[in-house]
């Protein structure tokens, strides 16, 4: 019995420790409380869910970025105005200058840049530049830009539309691809600019006052439009007037073009040939286009070079006659009877034409 006894107290001791131990665990756990029980057990003791800081932080700031997206809008929206008006009275206050990329020619090491425009036409379409812009430009819109660029195109100078755009605070450039002049055409008693393309350009000159090789007469009249204007983008049709632009182009590339005066087109429609015009007021008959010579004809180089040795021969490229032609392949025919120099040696030239035909056969 007291064995029992004792068991049940050992046991019970064993018990009553193995308790004790539990129990002391958990009183030392409890004894450290974390900041969450606290704050659980104070909502608890309280009744009221806790407040969360770092989420209060997070929307004040999202309130605050908003506040201040929205007082600078507002603050644009009243001030922009003013500040536009007072840009705009400070840039306008100043004429508008307008600068042009004049086509230049070449010039020598350290000389000034030079251009083949007079002086005439240059203020011409400085005033045309101008007259676009009018006397108020919106200098915040690129409207007067396209008004000055579509001007620029249509008035015969440029090919295509220059480039427009504002340089610094007041000055409009001007850039573009210009006309290259290449001869007059005579029609109604004037002289008309036209470009090597055939598209008209806008000067229109007395008779021989241009200085420049002369087209007559052709077939066809000039471009115009709806309103009687001329029509400076539409190429002047006309088989004979391309055919006397494109021999006028081979012409000027020869060291003796300066006594090429123009291009005589009257038998092209009929016999598709053409007559070199000198300025001795003598003829040269050429004969075809130089791309395609006439059936029976020598070849476009060769024609250039019966002149050049005609040139060196007699020092012009008529031989001194009234009218030649070189067309043929064989020798040079001649007009004696038209020459006001027939009488003078004209044995020794007519043997000079021989050898100058013999000469590039």
């Amino acid at each position: 019995m007291d064995d029992q006894v004792h068991g049940l107290e050992s046991g019970g001791s064993s018990e009553t420790g193995s308790g004790l131990g539990t129990d002391a665990s958990t009183s030392i756990a409890a004894a450290a409380p974390t900041e969450s029980q606290d704050s659980s057990s104070s909502s608890l003791a309280t009744g009221k869910p806790a407040f969360r800081w770092g989420l209060f932080v997070q929307h004040l700031c999202t309130v605050v970025i908003v506040v201040l997206v929205l007082g600078g809008l507002v603050g644009f929206a009243i001030g922009y105005r003013p500040l536009h008006r007072q840009a705009r009275k400070n840039i306008v206050a100043t004429p508008a200058k307008i600068e042009v990329i004049w086509p230049a020619i070449k010039t020598a090491p350290g000389e000034p840049a030079k251009t083949w425009l007079p002086e005439q036409f240059q203020k011409e379409i400085m005033n045309l530049a101008l007259v676009q812009l009018g006397e108020t430009p919106a200098v915040f819109s690129s409207d007067p830009l396209e008004s000055v660029g579509m001007a620029m195109e249509e008035s015969g100078w440029f090919v295509g539309r220059p480039r427009v755009s504002r340089v610094g605070e007041n000055t409009i450039r001007i850039d573009g691809t210009w006309r290259t002049p290449a001869a007059v055409v005579r029609a109604n008693s004037k002289d008309l600019l036209v470009a090597w393309d055939g598209r008209m350009m806008p000067p229109t000159y007395e008779l021989n006052a241009s200085g420049l090789c002369v087209i007559l007469p052709v077939t066809t009249p000039h471009p115009m439009k709806n309103d009687g204007s001329v029509d400076f983008g539409s190429v002047w049709v006309g088989d004979d007037l391309h055919a006397a632009l494109e021999l006028l182009g081979v012409l000027t590339a020869q060291p003796w073009s300066g006594q090429v005066a123009g291009i005589d087109v009257t038998d092209y429609v009929h016999t598709q040939q053409l007559a070199i015009i000198t300025r001795n007021e003598t003829r040269i008959i050429w004969g075809g286009k130089p791309s395609k010579p006439l059936l029976g004809e020598t070849s476009t180089q060769s024609k250039i070079d019966r002149i050049a040795e005609i040139n060196r021969r007699f020092s012009r490229i008529d031989a001194k006659r009234a009218a030649i032609d070189i067309s043929g392949v064989h020798a040079v025919e001649i007009n004696i009877a038209a020459s006001a120099q027939a009488a003078v040696d004209a044995d020794q030239e007519k043997t000079g034409l021989r050898q100058a035909a013999r000469s590039d056969e």
